[in-house]
């Protein structure tokens, strides 16, 4: 994540009402190592994978909770538990979200497959 900047708990609008979600702001966002996003619905699953993603100018994400390890070290940061410090150049390593909802000016994926079941 480069040129990181926490900017406070959002209030989204969803389909089901309005969730609290942390929101992030960066000018851009690498996923490595092997992504995987999973949505289920009316007993079908959709699987969306890919060896990286990479997003860049105007990268905005949203999560309900952000977990992952900074230097080794585990952290959680939720809408009542948000970060209290972050630099501009951090790297997070094993990173979960929760609900994730990410926005970029540019989306690249490489090696991406999707499959239905």
């Amino acid at each position: 994540m480069t040129g990181l900047s926490y900017d406070g708990v959002a209030n989204v609008a969803t389909a089901s009402g309005t969730v609290q979600m942390l929101k992030f702001s960066m000018t851009s966002m690498t996923l490595s190592g092997g992504t995987v996003l999973t949505v289920s619905e009316g007993g079908h699953t959709l699987l969306t994978q890919d060896s990286s993603l990479d997003l860049s100018g105007n990268v905005v994400l949203y999560t309900t909770e952000f977990s992952a390890q900074l230097l080794g070290v585990p952290v959680t940061f939720t809408p009542q538990n948000p970060p209290t410090a972050i630099l501009p150049d951090m790297t997070f390593t094993n990173v979960v979200t929760d609900q994730p909802f990410t926005m970029a000016d540019t989306f690249q994926a490489t090696a991406l497959v999707t499959s239905l079941n």
